[in-house]
This record gives structure tokens, sequence and C-alpha cells, in this order.
């Protein structure tokens, strides 16, 4: 929060920056969650969530509940869809973006006799895997017959996901949903198999295609690693955001409980 305070706001140097009123947050911190609606989206009845998540998920709400907030179903049919719409445009954003790194104005030059072979050998030197795919899957959704197929579609289904999330906040204050369906993955373990990784973004895509504040709380363990519970806030409502937050933090103290997992995750090893 004291983070958050101190960079938030308008920057004459980014254009992307928002004119808006800056609130204090700190204050938030101790505030509580007594009278505030947290909203629990129905569609996650239907989502394959591993157990030990959706354990920890009902247990937040319920600890929330028991600080006074008052949870409440609310609807989010596009939730599901979120990946392919990221996928489109922020690939989309990065292959228009990164166009420009051809060796010459920008990024890394490589050695080539050529200009042509100069600004292939440059992007191929200077990207890894994980760019390249994303470059062009973004250029394709981009190309002459595919920008109204799939970019346009994917942009209105951003608008869909928004309004989701607008008439969602119309009965709550605030959207309680784990950050991932699953426990996390060891490092590198997904590397051979993109879609998987990918996948693990369903849940946080949605409120970062909305424009939306969210933050992660890690409240549960699993096998020794933490299980994380987003919450997400209308639109310039980081004090909200906090509130729920801080809650969490005060119910769930991570610190002591995950020593006590990885305590026990080490005795039963040996």
């Amino acid at each position: 929060a004291l983070i958050l305070e101190l960079i938030m706001g308008h920057d004459p140097r980014d254009a992307t920056s928002l004119r808006a009123p800056v609130p204090p947050l700190t204050p938030a911190l101790e505030q509580g969650v007594a009278g505030l609606r947290i909203g629990l989206p129905q569609e996650l009845a239907e989502l394959a969530l591993a157990p030990a998540v959706r354990a920890a998920w009902q247990e937040a709400g319920a600890a929330l509940a028991g600080e006074g907030a008052r949870l409440v179903p609310v609807g989010l049919p596009h939730l599901e869809r979120a990946v392919a719409a990221y996928a489109l445009v922020a690939n989309a954003e990065a292959s228009s973006n990164l166009a420009r790194f051809d060796g010459l104005r920008y990024g890394r030059r490589a050695e080539a006799s050529a200009l042509a072979a100069l600004t292939t050998a440059s992007r191929g030197a200077g990207f890894g895997p994980e760019v390249k795919r994303r470059i062009l899957l973004g250029t394709f959704a981009l190309a002459s017959g595919y920008y109204e197929a799939y970019y346009l579609r994917a942009q209105r289904l951003r608008r869909c996901l928004a309004a989701d999330f607008a008439a969602a906040f119309a009965d709550c204050d605030a959207i309680l949903l784990p950050t991932a369906a699953t426990p996390p993955f060891r490092l590198g373990e997904k590397l051979a198999d993109p879609l998987a990784m990918y996948l693990t973004d369903l849940l946080t895509l949605p409120a970062s295609l909305a424009g939306l504040p969210a933050a992660s709380v890690p409240t549960a363990v699993a096998e020794g690693l933490p299980l994380g519970m987003q919450i997400v806030a209308p639109a310039l409502d980081e004090p909200t955001l906090l509130r729920v937050a801080a809650a969490l933090e005060r119910c769930f103290p991570f610190a002591e409980r995950r020593r006590r997992a990885v305590a026990r995750a080490l005795g039963e090893a040996t």
C-alpha cells in the first residue's frame, strides 16, 4: 500500500496514465470488511478447480463472512473465454510493439552481411522462444483477412468481460476467486506445454482485460506451496481492494502456516 501510494497517479511522461484523484490507501488497511458485500462467481461451481483450491476459496469466503462481510453470488458468464481473448489481444499488441526491434534503430544487432539477413539474425538472436511464439500469433491475428475474424472478435469479448464485471459490481463491493485453478507448478514444469501454461492464467486474466485492480493473497498451503486468493475491485477503487486484502492477511497469517506445512512435508519426506 505504501509503495502504491507513491507510484500511483498521473505521469506526464506516460500518455496512458489517468488524470484521476489519488486517494489515500493506508487508512483502508485497518477498516475491516464489516458491511462489505463480497461477490462469489457462480461459474466457479462448474469450473474444474483442484479440491485444495476449492476448499481454500470456500475457507477464505467463510473467513470474510466471519469478519462481518456479506457473501453474495454474482455472475461472470464470459470468465472461461478470457484466455482466448487475452492470447489474441496481448499477442497482437506485443507483435506491434516489438516490430521496432530491427537491430538498426532498436534492440540487439547481430553480425550480418546484408540488410535482410541483419534484421532476421538480430530478431532471432534477441528474442527467446516464448517471445517469438507470441509475435507469430499476434502477427497472424493482425494479418489481412484474419483481423476481423480474430482480433476484433477478441476485443468484443474483452468488452463483454468488462460488462460482466460492471453488472456484478452492481451487487457487490469486491469479488473473491482463486488466483489459479490448480496448485502452483514447479519451475520449468510446463515449458514444453505452452497451452497448459497459458491456462493457469484463466482466473487472473479477466480483471486485467477489464482494466480492474486486483490483488492475490496467499491463504493456504498445498504440498508445501502457497495457494492464493484473488480480490477484484471496481475500477479505481484500490482502497476497497486493500481493505479486503488486509482482512484476508489478518485471517490467514500465512508465514506461520507455511512454516508448519513445510516442516510437515520435510518430516514426511524423511
